[in-house]
């Protein structure tokens, strides 16, 4: 799926653990307009609108030379921001991110591990732009 005609959309693989599955996808992002029309976007995703918590954030560089970057973890404490902090980390530039939780049947709370699988599925989908 595209975003604009020249970004497409990038699903990640997906990792399950305790009966959760975390989704992620990217996409590049120049301005505040591509990270509305990816999130707009990305809920037209099979499974995206069912899901508990989806979580993005992103970074791109503005017109002025500045980072734009914020995040939102959707209830999900601490997801986000850590997110952020990897493309921090990385240097990610102009990527969005956003990663889906979903709770099957068997779930268990996995805990802090949740934080790792996020980051995994998110530059699993990077890495494919």
């Amino acid at each position: 799926m595209k975003i604009s005609p020249t970004s497409p959309l990038v699903l990640g693989d997906k990792i399950t653990d305790g009966g959760n599955t975390f989704t992620g996808y990217a996409a590049d992002v120049t301005n505040l307009g591509d990270v509305s029309v990816f999130l707009e976007q990305s809920l037209k995703l099979d499974g995206i609108e069912a899901a508990p918590h989806r979580i993005y954030t992103y970074r791109y560089k503005g017109s002025g030379g500045g980072i734009n970057e914020n995040f939102d973890s959707d209830g999900d404490d601490g997801v986000g921001l850590r997110l952020l902090k990897a493309m921090r980390d990385e240097k990610i530039l102009n990527r969005i991110w956003t990663v889906t939780g979903l709770c099957g049947p068997d779930y268990h709370h996995i805990g802090k591990t949740r934080f790792s699988h996020a980051r995994q599925v998110c530059n699993n989908a990077n890495l494919k732009l």
